[in-house]
């Protein structure tokens, strides 16, 4: 059986930490350092397998947001404006991961700065490193439907949800576990590595709880109890643009095949780069030029438009804020999907008459004379278009606007 490798990247103190098991689960490497001792330590080492990467949980922004579609193009393309209020930079500067749909009904989401994500994968490339996966060591810790607190060697983990926690120094910790509820369920597991600063947490939070909170000691360090949990998270950094396929080095060359590989790819890139580049300039001429004239045509009484984007996002807003603009009567329609058993299909925008269209998908039509008398009765001017019936569905239209 093939050899499994895990490591975990800190890109503030650039170091490393490493745990390869074998094919019967025995632990056949393990280290820390900086990204090079890795490269150096398995320089002559051969070995065949997957490699699965942690980030520290303090690098990545977890949120959720509330997107009613199933359709995973449509997610993608709604869950960047969601959150972004809850984002510290711009949105184009930040990649997006979406995780399992939380018990509540929302999406799970990640997001992390792009320049951030390029200089780790580039350290890691640097020692021989290409991860198949990339996750959370919050979102690895065990959790048992209780708030999951696990104590390893300098950091606390405190894991509230599924898709939601956070990781930080044990110097930090003792402030954001005093702030835990006093009647939240808490189970902590104290790693062996955990030393006389987990001792300390352990007796605040016994202390806090009234030795209600559920602890353990394990003979386990943390990063084995991290790595031991890391396929029970679903959310995976690496999607998208970043998604790769594994690379796994075979017994007879080792690491040595993937760095040959590497070098061929870097060289074939370096040829290519020149040709490529004068492509992707007229490549992003010609969207610009086709954006602009989709501009005109949708509005073609708007004159000497400069940013394309900030009028778009305009004429969302309802042209800066005015009643009865797309976001004000989309947001106000679709929070009253969740539980409604209907499935948006397709959502239409009149801005001249301020009608919002929803296609909806329902399995009676009942289904849609109660959405639509719902909505009247939280404000909103409701009116069913059509009802078709299907073999098992029925597909309908909601005129939506504000009062």
């Amino acid at each position: 059986m093939p050899d499994r490798l895990f490591v975990r990247y800190f890109p503030e103190s650039d170091s490393l930490q490493w745990l390869m098991y074998d094919g019967e689960g025995n632990v056949k490497l393990r280290g820390e350092g900086p990204p090079e001792a890795f490269a150096e330590r398995t320089a002559e080492m051969s070995w065949s397998g997957s490699v699965s990467a942690l980030l520290p949980g303090e690098t990545v922004l977890l949120t959720s947001a509330d997107i009613p579609t199933r359709q995973r193009r449509q997610i993608q393309q709604a869950v960047p404006y969601m959150v972004e209020d809850d984002l510290a930079t711009e949105v184009e500067q930040c990649h997006f991961a979406i995780g399992e749909r939380l018990p509540d009904g929302e999406i799970s989401v990640a997001a992390i700065e792009r320049g951030t994500l390029d200089q780790i994968l580039e350290r890691l490339s640097a020692a021989g490193l290409a991860p198949g996966s990339m996750k959370l060591d919050t979102l690895c810790v065990p959790f048992d439907g209780t708030t999951s607190v696990l104590i390893e060697h300098g950091r606390v983990h405190v894991k509230t949800g599924p898709a939601s926690g956070l990781s930080l120094e044990t110097a930090l910790a003792g402030t954001a576990l005093g702030l835990l509820p006093e009647d939240a369920a808490v189970s902590v597991v104290k790693c062996a590595d955990g030393g006389d600063a987990g001792e300390v947490l352990v007796a605040q939070l016994e202390a806090e709880t009234d030795g209600a909170a559920q602890v353990d000691v394990s003979d386990a360090e943390g990063f084995d109890l991290l790595c031991a949990n890391y396929g029970r998270s679903e959310l995976d950094l690496l999607q998208g643009e970043y998604e790769v396929d594994e690379v796994t080095a075979d017994d007879s060359n080792g690491w040595s095949l993937v760095w040959k590989l590497g070098v061929a790819v870097f060289a074939l890139q370096v040829l290519l780069f020149a040709g490529e580049g004068l492509y992707l300039g007229t490549l992003a001429d010609q969207y610009d030029a086709d954006a602009r004239a989709l501009y005109a045509r949708t509005f073609p009484k708007d004159r000497n438009v400069r940013d394309v984007r900030a009028r778009w996002q305009s004429h969302l807003r309802g042209g800066g804020g005015e009643e009865g603009g797309f976001l004000q009567v989309f947001g106000a329609a679709v929070r009253h999907l969740p539980g409604s058993s209907l499935d948006a299909q397709n959502v239409n925008f009149n801005e001249s008459r301020g009608d919002l269209i929803l296609q909806l998908e329902a399995p009676r039509s009942e289904q849609l004379v109660g959405f639509s008398q719902t909505l009247g009765d939280a404000g909103l001017t409701a009116e069913i278009g059509t009802i078709n019936q299907a073999e098992d569905q029925v597909k309908g239209s909601i005129k939506v606007r504000l009062q």
